[in-house]
């Protein structure tokens, strides 16, 4: 058989193959990926004046762990939530859980962590003197995964949460805004 044939047939010629090895690697990356899941409602439903908040929740696959808000280590990303700015909204301290320590084979000292399922609460207040709306707002979470193997590059993931904005029942004062 010529050459030209073998190549037409898609035959592959003499040595190894890798495609196992882009296999293998397409399948640790699909499993990190998917390690960490970040979960935000759907609506979120504000009266203008009054404080709210939107929880969201990170669900976190066994075997897997995020360094904790809290965790002091500067070589690891802790967790933390970027909220939208937006003028009309004004946006509070968001409630991060304790976490827990693990002992990581790769860390000199256990990690503050989280696992299975945490939830994040941010708080967020609209100005009194905002009208009816409704926007989609992008919430950007930051965390590093880690296992006993050691910690993964930090991502982020931004999440859109649809906040719909209920008048108040009365206006607000106009050095409310300073």
């Amino acid at each position: 058989m010529g050459l030209a044939v073998l190549l037409a047939a898609g035959v592959q010629g003499c040595g190894p193959t890798y495609d196992h090895l882009d296999h293998n690697a397409r399948a640790k990356e699909r499993l990190r990926r998917s390690a960490v899941k970040v979960v935000a409602p759907d609506l979120v439903t504000l009266q203008a004046g009054v404080r709210g908040s939107v929880i969201l929740e990170l669900r976190v696959k066994p075997g897997f762990y995020l360094p904790a808000h809290a965790e002091t280590n500067p070589g690891l990303l802790a967790l933390w939530v970027e909220p939208p700015t937006r003028a009309y909204l004004d946006v509070g301290v968001a409630a991060y859980p304790p976490g827990v320590r693990v002992d990581l084979p790769k860390q000199r000292q256990p990690v503050l962590s989280y696992a299975d399922t945490t939830h994040v609460g941010i708080p967020l207040t609209v100005h009194a003197n905002t009208g009816a709306i409704e926007q989609r707002l992008p919430f950007v979470v930051h965390f590093q995964v880690c296992t006993v193997h050691g910690c993964e590059v930090p991502e982020r993931r931004t999440v859109r949460v649809a906040i719909r904005v209920v008048p108040a029942a009365r206006s607000g004062d106009a050095k409310d805004l300073l």
